[in-house]
């Protein structure tokens, strides 16, 4: 391609950009269908939450 058609071609393309509706009008990915439920651990106590990680058999006292 030569270089007059490349810019022949990009002021085309920013025409239709400007005149035409080229975009979507929502972009989604689809987190508003996601409900989260919140389901708290009222039978635990803080002390019994394990927050520990083991990670290629190696084991880390909390997430990093």
């Amino acid at each position: 391609m030569t270089e007059p058609d490349i810019e022949s071609r990009k002021a085309d393309h920013l025409d239709l950009c400007a005149t035409d509706d080229v975009a979507y009008r929502r972009r989604t990915n689809l987190l508003e269908e996601v409900d989260l439920v919140h389901q708290s651990l009222p039978e635990l106590s803080l002390d019994e939450v394990d927050l520990s990680v083991e990670l290629w058999a190696s084991a880390s006292p909390r997430p990093s």
